[in-house]
């Protein structure tokens, strides 16, 4: 569920004008690995599989969304198969 535009382009700028708050989305966005990672091993992945596959997950997440906030207006589940498509593209090139 994404909150409306206006509050994540808000959100965003208040955090990327202070460190303290880059730091904590941080720790966040770690957090957050680290719970998704767990989650995975105990469906029986492996540590550095799990690990792989929340790292690279976030990042498709954290592209979807930019593109979403500066104005992209497909649907949100579009915007995530075409960040996954690009990751795909760079590592196979």
């Amino acid at each position: 569920m994404l909150r409306p535009r206006e509050f994540l382009i808000e959100r965003a700028a208040v955090i990327a004008a202070s460190p303290p708050l880059q730091e904590r989305e941080l720790i966040k966005m770690v957090t957050l690995n680290r719970k998704l990672v767990a989650t995975l091993v105990g469906r029986g992945h492996d540590g550095q599989t799990a690990y792989l596959a929340a790292d690279v997950g976030s990042a498709i997440l954290r592209l979807a969304t930019h593109r979403w906030i500066l104005g992209d207006d497909a649907d949100f589940a579009d915007l995530l198969a075409t960040a996954r498509q690009d990751l795909v593209d760079v590592a196979v090139a």
